[in-house]
């Protein structure tokens, strides 16, 4: 039953973000939205910003935890990813332009090097890349996706997201084997 009450309350929380911007909302509007009482919301969440940051959490996990095809596309992987963000767009732009921004950033970067580091691990196969060499391309493409995505929404998520998503993908998909093979001729310069 409190999970199911969590659950109304994210679901009222996003709906209500959807018309309002984050600093206008109060624990009274979700409380009487739902028709529960203060201590039932003070039950699970302390205040406003940690049940956003709960919608985040629970949104991590949900991404994590769903099972992707092997077949799946880098592009098809950054739509999953965006899906959210497109659910609730005018919510994400309350979000955007409220203090709480980095909760944004942080969902978007957690989301994007763990699809990320998949597809580079396996354009990677074979080379004998280190992990920190991994680990800097995943990071190169997450600060640099993540960073576009952020600057769509900062556009108001204009339409056109299937030729953004299409770009992005088609970019990775052009530039990570030259990455991998930068990093292996750094290597062998400093191995020398």
């Amino acid at each position: 039953m409190a999970k199911q009450t969590q659950k109304f309350i994210m679901s009222t929380f996003m709906q209500l973000l959807e018309g309002e911007s984050l600093d206008k909302i109060t624990v009274r509007d979700i409380v009487e939205e739902c028709e529960i009482n203060r201590n039932t919301f003070y039950y699970h969440y302390s205040d406003i910003y940690d049940l956003l940051d709960d919608v985040f959490r629970v949104e991590t996990e949900k991404f994590m935890s769903e099972d992707v095809s092997e077949n799946t596309t880098f592009g098809e992987e950054y739509e999953r990813a965006a899906r959210f963000v497109l659910k609730y767009k005018r919510a994400i732009l309350h979000i955007y332009d409220s203090k709480k921004r980095d909760v944004l950033q942080n969902y978007l970067e957690t989301l994007a090097f763990s699809f990320i580091s998949r597809f580079v691990k396996k354009e990677a196969d074979g080379y004998g890349l280190s992990d920190e060499d991994i680990d800097y391309i995943t990071g190169f493409y997450t600060h640099a996706i993540v960073g576009n995505t952020l600057g769509w929404i900062k556009r108001k998520l204009p339409s056109g997201q299937e030729k953004f998503i299409a770009r992005t993908a088609g970019t990775f998909n052009a530039t990570v084997k030259d990455m991998i093979r930068q990093c292996l001729e750094e290597r062998q310069k400093h191995s020398n």
